[in-house]
């Protein structure tokens, strides 16, 4: 499984606290994705310390 690339920012979840067996809404912010470069075979382009090359 590849990874999400992305960064959370912030959790709530509502109601606050949770009754047990009760439904509950789980709300999450995440900054902007990011994605890493790939070549022709799907692998990622690296640099040469070792880090995924990313497009922003």
């Amino acid at each position: 499984m590849a990874d999400a690339n992305i960064t959370i920012d912030s959790a709530k979840i509502t109601p606050n606290p949770v009754e047990t067996g009760g439904t509950f809404i789980l709300s999450v912010g995440i900054s902007n994705k990011i994605f890493a470069l790939l070549d022709t075979d799907g692998n990622y382009i690296m640099a040469i310390d070792n880090a995924s090359i990313e497009y922003i």
